[in-house]
C-alpha cells in the first residue's frame, strides 16, 4: 500500500517556484504556469532547481508541439503577444494528465514503481539535494541528515518534486546499488547530462519569452520522447533522439518514499547494470539547446568529436562571457544561443545566465556557480571578451612553463594547476571593472578608446598574476623567463594591428 492518499497532481498543485513581475516569490502548477507564463518574470529557487524546470518546462512545450519544424510566423506571433501556445500546452497535459502525478502508485512522474517494496535500501530525501550532507559527509555547518540522524530531512511535497527533477541532470557518478539488489549488487553509476558542465540559458523579461527563447525550433525524431512518457525508466543512450530526450533525461532508477501526510523524509536511487546511459558528446552536441559544445577530438584521436565546457567553482562572470563569445563565433548545432543574439540584434533586453554545479572527487560536497550577462551583438563585447581571455591565458601558459626544477617534479598535473592558478588570478582581478564594461557596451555608453584602455588594464593584470605566481612557486631565473615569455605573448597579440582591430570594432 503506498503511503500517501494523495497523488498530487503536478497539474494543478502548486510546486514550481517563480518570481512575479513585482519581484514576490511564490509557487505555481503546470496548468497556471501555461495560463500565466507571460505575467512572470522567471523561475526561482536555488540555481540547479531552476535550470532543471526551466528544461523540464521547455521539453514540455517542445513535445507538445509535435515532431515537425516550429513554423517562425507561430514563434513569432507567441512572442509578440508574450504567451504560450496555451491550448496546445493545456490538450498536452490533460493528455498526459496520468504520467504527471508524483505519488501515482503505477506511474509516479519521473520515478520507477518498480523500487515500490523491493530491496533497494531508503535513504535519505537529502540525496537528491547536493548541497545536503550524507552518510559520513556532514559539515561543520550542519550535522549529518541521514534518516536515522539527529537531523533528518522532511520535504514537502513541492519541494521534493523540485529537487527529483533537479537529480536527475544533476545525478552525481559513483558506486550505487542496484534496483533489488540485482547482481553484481553494486556498480559504477553514470553521471546526469548537467554534471560538471557548463549550461547557458538566455531570459529575457517574461517567463514566457524566456521560454520561447530556450525552445529548440527543428523538426524532431518521432522517437525523440521525454523521460515521464516512455516506458523505461533508464535509458540506453542510443534512444536519446533529440532535444526533449535530452531535456529529461534519466539515470537513475529513483522513488519517493512518502509520509502519510505527504511529506517526504526518504528515497529510493538505484542504477541499472544493463543499460549504459550515458549520451555521447556528439549527441548533446546536436540536440542539447543549453551546454556547451565546441568542436573537438575524440579521446582516440579521430577529428569530428566535440568537447564540452567544464563548470568549475569560483567562476567568473567574465570569464563565463570569453566562453560565451568563443562558442558563440562557433555554435553547436543544438544550441540556443544564435536565437538569443537574434533576439538581442533587434533590440530585445536579452540576458544569459550561466549556471555550472561542480562535485568534488571525494565527497559529496558540490558546489554551484550562476553568472548572469547581457547579450550584446556587438563587436566591442566579444572584443573585450577576447582581450581579457589572451591576458588570462598567457599569464597561466608563461608561469606554467617556466617553473623550477622543483615544481617540475610534479609533473603536467603540477603545471597544469599552476597555470590554473594563474590565469585564475587574472581573471579574479578583471572580474569587476569587465563586468562595468560589459555593461556600458550593452547600454551603448562605450567611447572609441575604451577597448584600448581595457587591454592596457588586461596587460596590467597578466603582469601582477605572473608575478605573484612567480614569487610562490618559481626560482629567480624561471621568473624572469616567465616575464620574458609574457611579454613575447603580449606584444604579438596586443601589437599594433590588434589595437587597431579593438578600436574598430
Amino acid at each position: 500500500m503506498y503511503a500517501s492518499d494523495d497523488l498530487y497532481d503536478l497539474v494543478a498543485n502548486a510546486w514550481i517556484p517563480v518570481i512575479g513581475r513585482d519581484g514576490a516569490a511564490r509557487r505555481v502548477g503546470l496548468a497556471e504556469l501555461a495560463r500565466r507564463a507571460g505575467s512572470l518574470r522567471a523561475f526561482g529557487g536555488p540555481p540547479p532547481v531552476r535550470i532543471a524546470l526551466l528544461r523540464l518546462v521547455v521539453a514540455m512545450l517542445r513535445d507538445c508541439l509535435g515532431p515537425d519544424a516550429i513554423a517562425p510566423q507561430r514563434r513569432r506571433g507567441w512572442w509578440e503577444r508574450e504567451c504560450l501556445p496555451r491550448e496546445d500546452f493545456e490538450a498536452y497535459l490533460r493528455t498526459h494528465a496520468a504520467r504527471l502525478r508524483l505519488f501515482d502508485p503505477r506511474r509516479p512522474f519521473l520515478q520507477d514503481a518498480r523500487l515500490r517494496g523491493d530491496r533497494t535500501p531508503v535513504k535519505s530525501v537529502a540525496e537528491l539535494a547536493p548541497h545536503l550532507p550524507t552518510g559520513n559527509n556532514a559539515t561543520l555547518t550542519r550535522r549529518t541528515t541521514d534518516l536515522g540522524g539527529p537531523n533528518p530531512v522532511r520535504f514537502c511535497a513541492a519541494d521534493a518534486a523540485c529537487w527529483l527533477v533537479s537529480a536527475h541532470a544533476h545525478t552525481r557518478p559513483g558506486i550505487t546499488g542496484t534496483r533489488d539488489g540485482a547482481p553484481p549488487g553494486r556498480i559504477s553509476g553514470r553521471g546526469g547530462p548537467l554534471l560538471g558542465r557548463l549550461a547557458v540559458v538566455p531570459e529575457c523579461g517574461s517567463l514566457a519569452r524566456t521560454l520561447l527563447l530556450n525552445l529548440p525550433g527543428a523538426a524532431r525524431d518521432r522517437l525523440d520522447l521525454p523521460a515521464y512518457r516512455v516506458e523505461r525508466p533508464v535509458r540506453r543512450a542510443e534512444e536519446a533522439r533529440g532535444p526533449v530526450s535530452l531535456l529529461t533525461w534519466t539515470t537513475r532508477h529513483v522513488l519517493l518514499v512518502p509520509e502519510p501526510d505527504g511529506t517526504v523524509t526518504g528515497v529510493k536511487i538505484a542504477a541499472d547494470p544493463e543499460v549504459d546511459p550515458l549520451v555521447p558528446r556528439r549527441t548533446l552536441a546536436a540536440h542539447d539547446p543549453h551546454l556547451l559544445a565546441a568542436p573537438g577530438r575524440e579521446p582516440s584521436g579521430v577529428g569530428g568529436g566535440w568537447s564540452l565546457e567544464p563548470a568549475a567553482t569560483e567562476r567568473t562572470a567574465l570569464a563565463d562571457a570569453a566562453v560565451i563569445a568563443r562558442h558563440a563565433a562557433f555554435p553547436a548545432p543544438g544550441s540556443v544561443i544564435p536565437a538569443a543574439v537574434a533576439a538581442a540584434r533587434v533590440g530585445h533586453p536579452v540576458r544569459l545566465s550561466v549556471f555550472g554545479l561542480a562535485v568534488e572527487s571525494t565527497s559529496k560536497f558540490t558546489g554551484w556557480t550562476v553568472s548572469s550577462l547581457p547579450c550584446v551583438d556587438h563587436g566591442s563585447a566579444a572584443a573585450a571578451a577576447r582581450i581579457a581571455r589572451i591576458a588570462a591565458e598567457a599569464a597561466g601558459d608563461a608561469a606554467a612553463q617556466s617553473t623550477g626544477e622543483r615544481d617540475r617534479q610534479g609533473g603536467p598535473a603540477r603545471r597544469q594547476m599552476i597555470r590554473a592558478r594563474t590565469a585564475a588570478a587574472v581573471w579574479q582581478s578583471l572580474d569587476a571593472q569587465g563586468r562595468v564594461l560589459l555593461g556600458r557596451i550593452a547600454s551603448g555608453s562605450t567611447d572609441p578608446g575604451e577597448l584600448a584602455r581595457w587591454r592596457a588594464c588586461c596587460v596590467r593584470a597578466a603582469r601582477s598574476a605572473l608575478a605573484e605566481s612567480c614569487h610562490a612557486v618559481a626560482h629567480a631565473s624561471g621568473a624572469a623567463k616567465a616575464s620574458a615569455r609574457l611579454e613575447i605573448t603580449l606584444a604579438a597579440t596586443y601589437g599594433p594591428a590588434e589595437r587597431e582591430r579593438a578600436v574598430r570594432d
